[in-house]
């Protein structure tokens, strides 16, 4: 009988028909879909907070920005504790679309470790994974882990349980990389050696750059190009501490009609890098350097700063420091070049080699320059002073073919160098750069070679030394399967034995891709923790740091975040009502 009645007949059959069916359901979707949207728009903001490595603090004032805007907000949630929530929320969901892609990915794996300590003097150490993805090889972040100590067996300890926290303690690791620390590679304790424990196959690889500036250390080392490091380190003092100082050069340059770079200090992460910079800006600055000061000198300045200025003027202002200054540009922008190349997200040891290629042949045409110019009835086809910005000769054609100009003047560089070699040297009248006149004797061909030629050559020895056999391992240590000497000699066996071949080149090749030159990526990751987690922001917990670095080096560009799934994650999270207040 009840089963007959009108009213039940027409009773939704599913939560799904409810919903579909009834006002009331209606109405609760409608009021569902809406609060969907409304969180939304509010995770919208909070990412653009996170993403451009602002404080919570500034969430506030942008929802009370967009609510005057028009925008519907509503009365909730607009709290810096609720960007935090949000923001957990979008880490979260950006966590879990690595998780997806990690958990098909072959056994091929290599990770990328570095250590830190930041401004709240906490031991943190970023880690970094490349794997194979569709065919393709890709590097994202991993994970930010705190240390209760930065020895091996933390940094182990913390590698695995990172692993295990992504579901990847089946999958194998090809390569582990990091910089030369002791504690990475030493022979009886070191990560590496512990890890092999697990990871017989293990290759540990010191990071190229770390090798690179190590290099670039030894060939500079008791040289006059210290001198000249030391200068660079002088100036950026003596400007950025004095804004009244940086005033007056500023103004100084507008008056000269000269286009101003700042003294840059000459260290950081990417010490050739840094290095270069350095020294590109003193020398496009040169001349409005020098008149700021003499001007200081002229001025009524205390004895002790008086005496130091004259020193940095005297210097400044000699043949031999213009000279080094000069040969250390040319030296070490190949560096740079070489360490800028070697810095991308993906470098395979093939391509790094590639790189290294290029490098040993910019300090050839260095030598070559410098032979050109010492010994000119011997080089007359290759050295030519008179070029253009792009190292060409002024005197050749346009249609002439590249293969007939001259290999040396196709090189800005090089030209560059021939040019101010030729400039610096013995001369009729006093030597002069940048329309400043110079102290002391112009240079002769002897010191010129005597100065260069010993500085050009330890460049090469050390980048060889340091980088020159790195990938001689990466490269082969999986090719043993090569070696016939190991093949069985009967034929049958030899038959046996070749079958697990085909999946031992395949693994070679896995391994090739997934071997990786540098590390450089993890040290783009500390400067980033830098920004998120600022001298202001010191109190910030490891999780909530490792969320927010995940959002800056993994989250997509604003225009195009859609933030529906974070809302999702929040709304299932949030046990209260739509609505509620905070």
């Amino acid at each position: 009988m009840h089963q007959r009645a009108a009213g039940f007949k027409s009773a939704p059959a599913s939560i799904d028909d409810f919903f579909k069916q009834t006002t009331i359901g209606k109405s609760i979707r409608k009021g569902e879909e809406a609060e969907q949207m409304r969180i939304e728009k509010l995770i919208d903001i909070a990412y653009v907070v996170c993403k451009t490595e602002k404080p919570f603090t500034l969430f506030p004032y942008i929802c009370k920005l967009e609510i005057r805007h028009g925008v519907e907000l509503g009365t909730s949630y607009h709290t810096e504790k609720k960007c935090a929530e949000f923001a957990s929320c979008v880490a979260e969901v950006l966590k879990e679309d690595l998780m997806n892609d990690l958990k098909d990915t072959p056994k091929y794996l290599t990770i990328f470790i570095d250590g830190s300590t930041d401004v709240s003097t906490t031991e943190r150490e970023l880690m970094y994974i490349l794997y194979i993805h569709e065919g393709v090889p890709t590097v994202k972040f991993l994970k930010l882990e705190h240390l209760a100590s930065a020895n091996a067996s933390s940094i182990v300890a913390a590698i695995k349980s990172v692993m295990g926290h992504f579901n990847l303690s089946n999958h194998g690791l090809v390569a582990f990389v990091s910089d030369g620390a002791s504690v990475n590679f030493g022979r009886n304790s070191g990560v590496v050696t512990r890890l092999r424990q697990e990871y017989p196959d293990l290759l540990g690889i010191h990071c190229m750059n770390h090798r690179l500036e190590l290099a670039a250390k030894d060939a500079f080392k008791g040289t006059s190009m210290e001198e000249v490091i030391t200068m660079l380190n002088s100036l950026y003092a003596l400007y950025s501490r004095s804004p009244k100082r940086m005033g007056k050069l500023e103004e100084l340059a507008k008056i000269m009609k000269e286009d101003l770079l700042k003294p840059v200090k000459a260290n950081g992460t990417r010490w050739v890098h840094f290095k270069s910079r350095a020294v590109a800006a003193l020398i496009k600055s040169y001349a409005v350097i020098i008149a700021s000061l003499e001007n200081e000198v002229a001025s009524n300045e205390p004895a002790a700063e008086m005496a130091k200025l004259k020193g940095y003027l005297n210097k400044l202002k000699s043949v031999r420091f213009v000279f080094h200054l000069l040969l250390l540009k040319s030296l070490i922008t190949p560096l740079a070049n070489l360490s800028l190349a070697l810095q991308k997200d993906i470098t395979h040891f093939n391509v790094a080699l590639t790189y290294l290629t290029t490098f040993y042949q910019r300090i050839n045409d260095l030598l070559s320059a410098l032979r050109a110019l010492l010994e000119p009835e011997d080089h007359e086809d290759v050295i030519s002073t008179d070029v253009d910005e792009d190292g060409r000769s002024l005197n050749e054609s346009d249609d002439e073919p590249a293969a007939k100009r001259p290999a040396l003047t196709k090189d800005y560089m090089v030209a560059d160098f021939q040019k101010i070699l030729h400039d610096l040297m013995e001369t009729d009248s006093g030597v002069s750069f940048k329309d400043v006149q110079l102290k002391g004797q112009a240079l002769s061909a002897s010191d010129v070679d005597t100065i260069s030629t010993p500085l050009i050559t330890n460049v090469k020895k050390s980048v060889h030394i340091r980088l020159g056999k790195c990938h001689e391992e990466a490269q082969y240590a999986s090719l043993k399967i090569l070696d016939t000497r190991a093949w069985p000699t009967d034929r049958e066996a030899l038959v046996r034995f070749g079958r697990p071949l085909v999946q031992s080149f395949i693994d070679h090749f896995g391994q090739l891709v997934t071997q990786q030159a540098s590390n450089a990526i993890v040290e783009r990751g500390f400067s980033a923790m830098n920004r998120v987690k600022s001298d202001y922001r010191n109190k910030l917990a490891t999780d909530t740091l490792d969320e927010l670095m995940r959002i800056t080096l993994s989250g997509p560009p604003e225009h195009i975040f859609d933030s529906s799934s974070a809302a999702t994650c929040f709304l299932n999270r949030c046990s209260r009502r739509p609505g509620q207040a905070d």
